[in-house]
Parts: structure tokens; C-alpha cells; sequence
């Protein structure tokens, strides 16, 4: 099946999301969504207090740590524990942060799903207005700087001995929180993509809901699919009937294309590291235990399925 084009975002632009050839570029605002702009989702806002004891190696290989219970911290009302696997924070800065090390350390968090690199080039284009924090290191590849390592993205330069009650901004990624791409598609996952599209046993076709975003890429590939949802017969005045091996591939894509570039963070399993140099660069070593003390203010909200379509 030849390259998709995705349904297009109100005032939306995204340039050759073509994956391999995938889905085409999809130009901004051809389709207004009936004029129709959906609430943004509620941003929560949480402080947690980060409190580690680690020995002058342990930093040095990264000390990784985590929040305990995340469930009973940032969900909101009974919410299920899944809900905090797709999470889009907006913001976070420091409120407190105290170090007894007589070495520079740096935070990092195991903060997005999808690659950073990926994240900053996508139709979303992940940019922190505070600005990435880069540091020396070395990899696989020799020397070099970088802004993550390992999956964890540098937050925080914490000095020597430091002992301090500023607010720090760390990420403030201001295109995100009202994104219109992140409210067409935010709400979406590898399960809930199958929500409302219904399978025969023995038979090659499925019932998808004519509102449902598989119906939408159909309408925007009509002439490629030979499918015009607008001209079918809908079943149960809901349903219309589309052959399985076009929804599968349109399922794929929008999995392996469209989700890939949402800046996803799973609050139930995020790491973080506090991290220094080499103990080889330390002025001194010793076997002493050192504590580091951060506390965060992280904002963020649940995306949601956009009502607007």
C-alpha cells in the first residue's frame, strides 16, 4: 500500500512525516474541524522532594533513584495506573536543591518515551525555552557533550556544596501545552487506536465508527484507497465497513508515525539520575557517603481523545 497522508490538525503544520516513506506531508489547515476548538486538557501541578546518599563511585556511574508510589501522587481521583503511562509534561523547575558533594553533579530524568532527538525534528518540535543541558562525557563514540545519556535527559547542574532556594526553570517547552497536534492525537495510544473498531471472525473487513482517526486518514487518502467515507453506507447509522487490511496498515502507521512523535512521559516508571565525572577527575576520593537533595515542581496533563472530531 502506497504512503498515507494523515488527517490534518487545525492550524496544524507538519513537514514530510514520511517515515521510510510513510505518511505524506500534510499541509496546515485544510481541514478546520468544523470550526470547532476542544477545551485544553487541565494542567496538575505536583512538587516531589528527591533525597539520595551516594558514595563518590556511585555518582560517578549514576545513581539512579525514583518516586515511590507515583499512583498515589500524581493520579487524580481514581484514575487507573495506565493513565500515567502517556503523560505530557509542561513544565518543571526546581524549588530547593542542597548538596554536600565537593563535586558538581547533574540531574537527569528518564523523561520521554520516544527519542529526544526524534521529538525536537517532529511535527511537535519539542523545544525547551530554558534551554537543553549539555555536559562532557564520553560514549561508545569517544568524547563529546550531549543533553541525554542512556535514555535520561540532563535537567539540573547541581554546583559543589551547594545550598540553594532559587526557582530554577529546567523545561519549559511553551509549543506544548496548547499544541494542536498534541490535542488531535495526545489522546491516543497502541490500545485505545482499537477502541470503537469492531472485527468478524473468518471475515476480511472490520466496522469502524465513522468519527473514529482511522476514518479520517481514509477521507484524507480517498483517491489512494478507493474509499470515500463520506459516500458509504454506514451500518447501525454509526459504523461504515472497511476492508481489514486497509485499517491495518492505517493503524500501523499512525503507531509507528504519528506516536512516535509525542513528547510521552510514563510517570509510573521514571527514573532519575543523579550523575558526576569520573572519580579519576574527582580533586579528592574517599569512601564517604554524600547527600543531594532536589525538590521539583512538575506540571503536566492527561491528553485527551479530541472531541472536536
Amino acid at each position: 500500500m502506497s504512503a498515507l497522508r494523515p488527517p490534518q490538525a487545525h492550524r496544524a503544520h507538519v513537514d514530510q512525516i514520511d517515515e521510510k516513506g510513510k505518511f505524506m506531508t500534510m499541509r496546515p489547515a485544510a481541514i478546520e474541524m468544523d470550526h470547532v476548538e476542544s477545551a485544553s486538557p487541565e494542567t496538575h501541578v505536583r512538587r516531589v522532594m528527591l533525597e539520595v546518599t551516594a558514595t563518590a563511585e556511585q555518582l560517578a556511574e549514576g545513581f539512579v533513584t525514583r518516586i515511590d508510589h507515583p499512583h498515589s501522587v500524581f493520579a487524580v481521583g481514581d484514575m487507573e495506573s495506565e493513565k500515567l503511562e502517556n503523560v505530557i509534561i509542561t513544565e518543571m523547575n526546581t524549588r530547593m536543591t542542597y548538596s554536600d558533594c565537593p563535586e558538581s553533579v547533574t540531574l537527569g530524568m528518564q523523561m520521554f518515551e520516544n527519542d529526544l532527538t526524534q521529538l525536537t525534528d517532529s511535527a511537535v518540535s519539542v523545544q525547551n525555552a530554558s534551554g537543553w543541558l549539555y555536559r562532557s562525557g564520553s560514549t561508545e563514540w569517544g568524547p563529546g557533550s550531549s543533553s541525554t545519556l542512556n535514555g535520561f535527559t540532563n535537567l539540573h547542574a547541581i554546583m559543589p556544596y551547594e545550598r540553594s532556594r532559587d526557582i530554577v526553570s529546567l523545561y519549559d517547552p511553551q509549543n506544548v501545552e496548547n499544541n494542536r497536534f498534541i490535542q488531535t492525537y495526545g489522546g491516543y495510544n497502541g490500545k485505545n487506536l482499537w477502541n470503537n473498531i469492531i472485527p468478524f471472525p473468518a471475515e476480511n473487513y472490520y466496522y469502524v465508527d465513522k468519527d473514529h482517526v482511522v476514518m479520517q486518514v481514509v477521507a484524507q487518502n480517498w483517491d489512494t484507497l478507493g474509499i470515500n467515507p463520506g459516500e458509504e453506507m454506514l451500518h447501525e447509522n454509526r459504523y461504515v465497513k472497511v476492508a481489514a487490511p486497509v485499517v491495518d496498515s492505517v493503524v500501523a502507521q499512525l503507531k509507528n508515525t504519528i506516536l512516535t512523535q509525542m513528547p510521552f512521559t510514563n510517570l509510573n516508571t521514571a527514573k532519575f539520575k543523579f550523575s558526576s565525572k569520573p572519580t579519576r577527575e574527582w580533586a579528592t576520593t574517599s569512601d564517604k557517603s554524600y547527600k543531594l537533595m532536589c525538590e521539583l515542581k512538575i506540571s503536566y496533563l492527561f491528553p485527551t481523545v479530541d472531541a472536536a472530531r
